[in-house]
């Protein structure tokens, strides 16, 4: 074990000078530009050149860092990279302080290229504007390629690469003040120039250049001063333009382009938040609108190439742009007031026909020009999959396609198995924790606390798996709404059922320990949390179901006295329930006489108390009655009171009765129950056929059983009492005297 240990520790202590993998191809920035850089290693020398500067580097491994010189020829400085952990990226800085980072360039990033041409002055002009319009803030990757397409004045020719890129943008900038109609440049010209006229509705006017140059066509670019005053110019012609990411046709498209072409489920909102989800239920468009995105990404990449400067950028036009029109549905962006301000969206009938659309142009091959990136939603990725397996599973028998109702069936079972061990696995943790707060463990209750965790698993699933299938509105909608449903059931259930069996366990415990809790406020603590369970459990599911939960608790602010009219009763039991827990007349268990109502208490809720009687029925008395009324408790009772009359006979001698009354009191005394408590016994009364004996214990018991045995022990040692002393119990007699009329003869006859 030492030696493993000893092995571990040089390795850790060695690694930072391992030399750390640099070679392959990386995308820099620094705050003016950027470059791509492909590099090379060999043990810890790494060399390499990066474009568009015709730079090279020279430089070695240190662990994680890279410290080296850039040179353009004569041109040159140092550098020091910092690898990240993962070797995905880098953070770095020139000499000068300056930053510089990068990213590692994987090969579908290399090969996803946009493909340009100058064989025409169409063409050319089309291959410039798409580039910028795709990469306007990253002009440095696709310089190589601008630069075969453009044609700089012999003094703009022999400046560095960042003057010439702010040429080009600054000429791309000039240019995107109008909007062209590229059918309307020739697609060939006998002369060697061509000049485009570009026109604005406010008759601002702008001429373009296109000269044949070698093998193809450039566009002339104009200097970069002139370039710049020429946009500004124009810019203040048309005025100040409304902020914000959508106010236009052309910005909305082009915020749309930018958003897909990054690849964080970020952008994927950004992108949908160009769409009129409007008609779209509000809970399922965080996965509706990125779906969606993608069904017009793949339309668009099918339908042609998008040049932005073809699209209207009028903040205020009043006709909405129609970019793609099909029997089954239509591409158009329209303006809608949205927060109080014009937005430019893709229409909600759009959005309604993306689907249908994408199965229209799904077998069409991809425009050239850009390679479609790969999708990113979880439907776009699992049908791309299924597609490989079997195209007959992408086949829509009915309703959906034939792999979705596979997905289903899947999910039901997943759901049903994946629940049951979820529930197992849940109380293998917990089961015993819970069981501690018990004398034994409740195995009934845990088991009913299995079936609402299963549900609540299977529902999860459901609503996980339900955006990731793609499936229409309307069905994920409704399948979405049931899913929180038996969620959010399973949760209140569970919790339910979780509450039972910690309240149990609590109260078992402390019975089992001698401790004294107060069963009232137990019972009402857990009744509260029941309630809040499903009180939170409802507003859950209206939040995000989205239905209006604020206004139907706002208008129980507004109606709330018609509602405290209407269900004063329950209002009334609520507050006797809090004043039963308020004064305490009584506990859990506790013998009580109220309202005609004798029995002991088993239960109090928040509406009614739960009171078995003697006779082993149940009566459920409303708190408010019952705190109203006059509690007889039983139960608190410190000693409870036994009264009774012994009729001796007349013929007893008094000293009989002496001793008779003073065994009784050693009879009580012997008593456990009557020991210590207070005891009267005396000859109080000579009765109609007795001599009359009284009585009065006070019996320290507890229940009423205890005090049943109690006199049932006491009564029976008076009567051998009574039998040693040879004193009896008299009979009630009442004598009958009977007389005739006419005869001075009198019967009595004395009945016993």
């Amino acid at each position: 074990m030492r030696i493993f240990s000893l092995l571990f520790l040089a390795i850790f202590i060695a690694s930072p000078s391992i030399a750390q993998e640099w070679a392959g191809q990386w995308e820099t920035r620094w705050r003016t530009g950027g470059a791509k850089i492909t590099l090379t290693q060999q043990g810890d020398q790494v060399t390499g050149s990066y474009s568009p500067y015709d730079g090279r580097i020279e430089a070695r491994v240190e662990g994680r860092r890279l410290l080296g010189e850039w040179i353009e020829g004569p041109r040159r400085g140092r550098f020091e990279f910092a690898l990240s952990p993962n070797g995905e990226s880098f953070a770095g800085r020139f000499d000068s302080g300056e930053w510089w980072n990068g990213r590692r360039v994987s090969p579908n990033d290399i090969s996803r290229t946009i493909r340009t041409s100058s064989a025409t002055p169409r063409d050319t002009l089309r291959s410039f504007l798409l580039l910028l319009n795709i990469n306007r803030h990253r002009p440095h990757e696709i310089h190589d390629q601008l630069a075969q397409l453009v044609s700089f004045a012999p003094d703009d020719a022999t400046l560095p690469t960042d003057d010439r890129l702010a040429i080009m943008l600054a000429n791309y900038d000039l240019i995107d003040q109008f909007r062209l109609r590229l059918w309307e440049v020739p697609p060939q010209s006998a002369a060697q120039t061509l000049t485009v006229h570009l026109k604005r509705p406010d008759d601002a006017a702008l001429d373009l250049v296109l000269r044949l140059e070698g093998d193809g066509w450039r566009l002339v670019m104009r200097g970069l001063r002139d370039a710049l005053n020429t946009t500004k110019s124009l810019a203040a012609m048309q005025g100040e333009r409304p902020r914000g990411p959508h106010i236009s046709a052309r910005v909305t498209m082009q915020q749309f382009l930018a958003a897909m072409a990054e690849t964080s489920a970020e952008s994927r909102l950004r992108a949908a938040a160009t769409l009129d989800l409007s008609r779209i239920p509000q809970s399922i468009r965080a996965t509706e609108g990125p779906l969606q995105a993608e069904f017009l990404k793949s339309v668009l990449d099918r339908a042609g190439l998008v040049i932005l400067q073809e699209i209207p950028d009028e903040p205020q036009a009043a006709e909405n742009y129609l970019h793609y029109v099909h029997p089954v549905g239509s591409i158009a962006i329209e303006p809608i007031e949205r927060n109080g301000r014009r937005e430019w969206l893709f229409s909600a009938d759009t959005v309604a026909s993306l689907r249908d659309l994408h199965q229209a142009v799904e077998a069409l091959s991809l425009i050239d020009g850009v390679d479609l990136g790969d999708a990113h939603s979880p439907f776009f990725m699992i049908r791309s999959w299924v597609g490989q397996l079997s195209h007959h599973l992408l086949d829509n028998t009915f309703l959906l396609e034939n792999w979705q109702w596979l997905a289903i069936l899947l999910v039901v079972v997943l759901g049903y198995f994946g629940g049951g061990l979820l529930a197992s696995l849940i109380f293998m943790l917990i089961g015993p924790r819970i069981a501690r707060m018990a004398p034994k463990r409740n195995w009934a209750l845990e088991r009913r606390v299995k079936l609402p965790v299963r549900l609540c698993f299977a529902a999860a699933l459901w609503f996980a798996a339900i955006g990731a299938m793609g499936l229409p509105e309307l069905i994920q909608y409704g399948g979405q709404a049931i899913a929180i449903a038996l969620m959010s059931l399973g949760l209140i259930w569970a919790g339910y059922t979780l509450v039972d069996l910690l309240t149990k366990g609590f109260l078992d415990r402390s019975e089992a320990a001698g401790l004294q809790f107060d069963g009232i406020l137990v019972s009402l603590i857990a009744t509260a949390l029941k309630v809040a369970l499903a009180a939170g459990g409802i507003i859950v599911v209206a939040d995000i179901l989205h239905l209006p939960w604020q206004g139907v608790v706002a208008g129980l602010g507004v109606g709330g006295l018609a509602v405290a009219f209407a269900a004063r009763a329950t209002v009334e039991n609520f507050f006797g329930a809090a004043m039963l827990l308020s004064d305490r007349p009584f506990r859990t268990g506790d013998s009580i006489v109220a309202g005609g109502i004798s029995g002991s208490v088993e239960h109090v809720g928040l509406r009614s108390t739960r009171i078995r009687t003697s006779d082993d029925s149940v009566v459920f008395m409303p708190n408010a009655s019952l705190a109203a009324a006059t509690i007889d408790n039983r139960g608190r009772r410190r000693q409870w009171l036994f009264k009774t009359i012994f009729g001796l006979t007349f013929d007893t001698p008094p000293d009989k009765l002496d001793a008779f009354v003073a065994g009784v009191k050693e009879v009580v005394r012997a008593h456990p129950a009557g020991k210590d408590g207070r005891l009267y016994c005396a000859v109080v009364n000579f009765g109609e056929s007795a001599i009359e004996v009284e009585l009065v214990i006070y019996l320290a018991v507890r229940s009423g059983e205890a005090e049943r045995e109690a006199k049932h022990a006491i009564l029976l040692n008076i009567m051998r009492l009574a039998e040693r002393l040879g004193v009896s119990f008299a009979f009630p007699t009442r004598t009958i005297v009977m007389a005739q009329a006419s005869s001075p003869t009198q019967t009595s006859i004395t009945q016993h």
